[in-house]
C-alpha cells in the first residue's frame, strides 16, 4: 500500500499527550476539550500531512476552536510569507 492514514485524538490541556482523562465508554461532557487529528502519509514519496482541530464540548453540542485556520496550500503559503507572531508582538506589524 502506497498510502497510510491514521486518525487519533488527544486530550487538550494535559501535560502529557495521549493520556486519557476519561474512560472510553464515558460520554463527552460540556467543558471537555480534545484534539482531533487525521494524518495521511504517501509512503513511497516519504511525505505526509496532518490536519488537526481542537474541539470543545458545549452544553448544546461542540465548538471547533480551530475553525478559520488556514487549510489549503495557498492559505498556508500566504501565511508563511507574512510576519511571524514574534515580529508582530515586537511592534513590526503584520
Amino acid at each position: 500500500m502506497d498510502v497510510a492514514w491514521l486518525g487519533a485524538g488527544a486530550n487538550a490541556g494535559n501535560e502529557e499527550l495521549h493520556v486519557p482523562t476519561r474512560r472510553a465508554d464515558e460520554a463527552l461532557k460540556p467543558g471537555f476539550v480534545f484534539a482531533c487529528d487525521i494524518q495521511l502519509f504517501r509512503l513511497k514519496e516519504k511525505i505526509g500531512i496532518r490536519i488537526e482541530d481542537t474541539i470543545a464540548i458545549t452544553e448544546y453540542g461542540y465548538e471547533n476552536l480551530s475553525q478559520g485556520l488556514p487549510r489549503t496550500v495557498e492559505e498556508i503559503e500566504a501565511l508563511k510569507k507574512g510576519k511571524g507572531l514574534l515580529q508582530i508582538l515586537e511592534g513590526e506589524g503584520p
